[in-house]
């Protein structure tokens, strides 16, 4: 079969999410190849290839601005559903989304073989206005039977399957998580708390740095991730903590293995990544009551679920305060990410090609 995965969001959990499935099907014999657009301005990983193995192949478009970026984009989609380059063309992020199931519209016959994945829909953000929100709804609806929708975690799935037409399918997101790895003792006597990805509105760092500031030399804080220069110096510029900017998968598995709690301030979510790799590290979260958050912590095993009304401060103390109860969490928190999110535990790659091949029929 072959394979196209396209995304103009190749940073943070979409990355990890379109390399794993990406390099799952190279490896069950599929020939796939990942085209990314480079969002003007945007942050940057500087992980190589973005985890991509050897047999994936990537090409990268960039472009002055994000319009020229879709116009090209747009073309060479066009282009390849006219020629039949690729029997698949899976799109991840709304963007891509967007232009490749209008491309779909323009080629008949071509819907079947374009499946859109949106890592959490745009019309969720809650940094957005009403107005803007039912713009983004509007579109989302419109171009709903344009193709298979690919939904990474139940919440996501049940929230399209209550409000939007078209095809869906349910594939939960995966990682390559490393059977037995056991979190390292943390060194120092101060604990260490960390949060993970990209700085942005979505994350609601400015959350994260006012604990770190009224816990200032009670634990350690760190961020680890990037962001605009803008971003940072508005919602995480304290002397209270770190940010290590974007980082290779070998070098956050370090940062994970030294620290005691994970934190997720995240106003909303799909499937946070992050916060899987953080729970298969073995570290308990404290996270805030939102999609995703509450699917993959299970409160008071695993983790600590904040709703609107708690003291986030309260949560993350109590729980550095309680040696028994960490550990505990702690390996309740890698037991359970192994078994609901391994690729060992399951054939990623299978999955994801049988929903492929239904949607050809």
């Amino acid at each position: 079969m072959r394979i196209l995965h396209v995304t103009e969001a190749m940073g943070g959990g979409v990355a990890k999410v379109v390399a794993t499935l990406a390099n799952a099907q190279a490896g069950n014999g599929a020939d796939v190849v990942v085209l990314v657009l480079n969002r003007p301005h945007g942050t940057r990983q500087t992980e190589s290839r973005w985890g991509l193995n050897p047999d994936v192949k990537l090409h990268v478009m960039d472009s002055p601005s994000l319009a020229s970026g879709t116009w090209h984009l747009g073309r060479a989609l066009f282009r390849n559903v006219l020629n039949d380059d690729h029997d698949v063309i899976h799109a991840h992020s709304s963007w891509a989304g967007a232009v490749a199931r209008l491309i779909s519209t323009m080629i008949p016959g071509s819907r079947g073989r374009v499946f859109y994945s949106p890592h959490c829909y745009a019309f969720k953000r809650r940094d957005l206005g009403g107005a803007a929100r039912f713009v983004f709804f509007a579109a989302e609806y419109l171009l709903a039977t344009r193709g298979t929708s690919i939904l990474v975690s139940r919440s996501e799935y049940d929230a399209a399957e209550r409000r939007l037409p078209g095809k869906k399918c349910l594939l939960v997101n995966a990682l390559p998580i490393e059977t037995g790895t056991r979190r390292a003792a943390t060194a120092s006597s101060v604990p260490r708390v960390v949060s993970a990805g990209r700085i942005c509105a979505q994350k609601a760092p400015w959350v994260f740095r006012d604990i770190a500031d009224t816990m200032a030399g009670e634990a350690e804080f760190v961020w680890i991730g990037d962001g605009l220069q803008a971003a940072k110096e508005a919602w995480l510029d304290s002397p209270a903590l770190t940010i290590t900017g974007w980082l290779g998968a070998t070098e956050i598995q370090e940062e994970f293995a030294k620290s005691d709690v994970y934190v997720s301030t995240a106003s909303w979510e799909a499937m946070p990544l992050a916060l899987i790799e953080a729970q298969a590290a073995g570290l308990p979260a404290v996270v805030s009551d939102v999609d995703g958050n509450n699917e993959v912590v299970v409160p008071g095993e695993t983790g600590t679920i904040v709703s609107d009304n708690d003291n986030w401060v309260a949560a993350v103390r109590k729980m550095l305060t309680d040696p028994a109860k960490l550990r505990s969490m702690s390996h309740a928190a890698q037991l359970a990410a192994e078994a609901r999110y391994s690729t060992k535990g399951r054939d990623y790659a299978a999955e994801s090609l049988a929903i492929y091949s239904r949607s050809f029929k």
